[in-house]
């Protein structure tokens, strides 16, 4: 049940619990010999074809709730007796199940975590609902509380559209009403012979059961509890389907897209208990800040006449990548190494930094990050020496010239109407990233996600710390295979990192440091070469206007002349 609620709201259970009376209808009279109302065959007809997918789940759960009506009718037991040994007999299966799912999964949570003022009146109103549940057990017949359960599950399916944002399909109305004309065709006709006694009383013989019967039975039910105790574990770690509204922004898995996200190099969140994490750069200028850090390098059309001029930032980098589309035309489109990639999709490009981010955690435990940028940004290599390389850097736009052409600036919210001049809204992008945030929850993997947030900012420049790369690479494959746009999809997925990984000892540092002097935004060049040499980053650099390539280029020169001329005085101390 806790699965269940886990997975899905609380109408939608409810509504799969009814189905419970077709299940109890179709083994009652083969399995125990008990009789009922013909008419009732009529309301479960009527239901059945509404609950085909749920026939495996109702009729174990119908079994148990006759059986379990039958044994608490048998016995002298008050309802608190009979609470008590099904709350202790519960209490030892879920310790028993904890400790194999905590046994094969560090996403596990302690067995007494989360137990707060919300959780603990969770437990005040189920030990409440259990009681009024066991009078109703030995005071109700099994046929009128499931046709009660009819009306609770409307109750529940309105609550849950209300509070939880529950979206429903069109056939729900229309299968609502089924379920209630069976329950009143059942209630109205029922003939009252067949209710003066409990079902219990309707045996076909009165002989009682042999020893090897109960032997039997009793082993049964054994093997049922254990394959039960069994089962929850392994439905506990098994991927849940995913949500319907999910589902609908999938993308075809024809070009590889939708790849299953990763969840085995997700980094427990105990990290969260250590104190707040700092590492900068040398502070003497004699080695790059960047020394151990990878330049990811993005080009959205082919054009290899700019390749000789980026690699001047080699001297920076531990390893220069050069992302370009049909850069190599006898290697397939997804084909990637740490150097070259040529992924084809720029709205999605985060999944191609997800990928060498992969390739980064297989095969380079010396690289501590990766810094991404478009061709016609610029970055002033030695004005990061004092930046936290344990943290995530964004850009702010810090342009007046255009403010339409600019871009989003960084922001997360609610309401697209906070930033309404983007143009990005008219694709809806925003209720894409609100559908992914929900499959993020249903997956239950320990991120802190608020559904209904989501976040823009241009996303041409940015670095993100070894520390977070599987974060960014499973959130990735979630949005990628939603195909959701880089300038949402990205800011989204660093807001998701930075509410999730902030150590709790300083719970209001963001572990995201926003760029405050990056020039421009994500489509303006009108740059000068007094702004390329003021900030230490920006975007766009025009190709066209020769001043300015050349005060981004000769810095870079000069800078690694000065670096290769420290490095020779450091060699030349060495061997005195």
């Amino acid at each position: 049940m806790f699965l269940n609620y886990l997975v899905t709201d609380p109408g939608t259970v409810h509504l799969t619990k009814s189905g419970i009376a077709i299940a109890a209808a179709l083994f009652t009279t083969p399995a125990f010999g008990l009789k009922g109302p013909k008419t009732r065959w009529m309301a479960f007809l009527i239901q059945l074809h509404l609950y085909t997918s749920l026939v495996s789940q109702a009729s174990f759960s119908a079994l148990s709730d006759i059986y379990s009506e039958k044994l608490l009718k048998g016995t002298i037991l008050g309802a608190n007796g009979a609470n008590a040994i099904l709350g202790a007999l519960g209490a030892v299966l879920n310790l028993f199940v904890h400790i194999l799912v905590r046994h094969y999964s560090t996403y596990e949570p302690a067995f007494l975590d989360g137990y707060d003022s919300k959780a603990l009146s969770v437990v005040v109103l189920t030990t409440i609902v259990a009681l009024v549940s066991t009078v109703a057990y030995r005071n109700v017949d099994a046929w009128v509380r499931w046709f009660t359960n009819d009306i609770t599950a409307v109750v529940l399916l309105l609550v849950s559209a209300f509070c939880f944002s529950s979206k429903y399909s069109d056939f729900l109305i229309p299968g609502t009403a089924l379920m209630f004309i069976a329950s009143l065709a059942y209630m109205k006709y029922a003939p009252l012979k067949d209710h003066i006694s409990s079902p219990v009383d309707y045996r076909t013989h009165d002989f009682p059961p042999s020893k090897a019967q109960k032997k039997l039975k009793l082993g049964l039910l054994a093997i049922a509890g254990f394959l039960g105790a069994g089962i929850v574990p392994f439905a506990t770690l098994a991927e849940p389907p995913h949500t319907p509204e999910y589902r609908l922004v999938m993308r075809d898995d024809t070009d590889g897209h939708c790849l299953t996200p990763p969840t085995n190099i997700i980094t427990p969140f105990t990290e969260k208990k250590e104190p707040y994490k700092i590492t900068s750069g040398p502070g003497n200028l004699t080695a790059s800040p960047f020394s151990n850090t990878l330049a990811m390098i993005r080009w959205n059309a082919k054009r290899m006449e700019r390749v000789p001029l980026l690699l001047k930032y080699k001297p920076f980098f531990h390893t220069v990548h050069i992302s370009m589309p049909e850069m190599m035309d006898d290697k397939p489109e997804d084909y990637h190494n740490l150097t070259h990639s040529q992924y084809a999709h720029h709205e999605t490009i985060y999944m191609q930094v997800a990928h060498t981010m992969k390739l980064i955690l297989d095969e380079q435990p010396d690289i501590e990050g990766l810094m991404y940028f478009h061709f016609d940004s610029w970055i002033d290599p030695m004005a990061w020496v004092d930046e936290n390389r344990q943290s995530i850097w964004f850009p702010t736009s810090h342009n007046t010239r255009q403010f339409e052409g600019d871009g989003p600036r960084y922001m997360c919210m609610t309401d697209w109407q906070k930033f309404p001049q983007w143009w990005g809204w008219y694709h809806k992008w925003n209720e894409k990233a609100v559908t992914v945030n929900g499959e993020i929850i249903r997956m239950n993997r320990g991120y802190a996600v608020e559904e209904k947030e989501f976040c823009v900012g241009w996303s041409d420049i940015f670095y993100i710390p070894r520390r977070f790369f599987a974060d960014f690479i499973f959130l990735s494959y979630v949005y990628g295979c939603a195909d959701l746009f880089h300038e949402v999809a990205i800011p989204t997925m660093l807001n998701i990192i930075d509410r999730s990984r902030r150590s709790e000892a300083a719970k209001f540092q963001s572990v995201i440091d926003r760029i405050g002097d990056c020039w421009g935004g994500c489509c303006d060049d009108s740059a000068t070469a007094h702004d390329v040499k003021w900030t230490r980053c920006g975007h766009r650099l025009s190709y066209l206007n020769h001043e300015v390539v050349d005060a981004h280029y000769s810095r870079l020169e000069e800078q690694t002349a000065w670096l290769g001329q420290t490095e020779r005085a450091k060699t030349g101390n060495g061997r005195r």
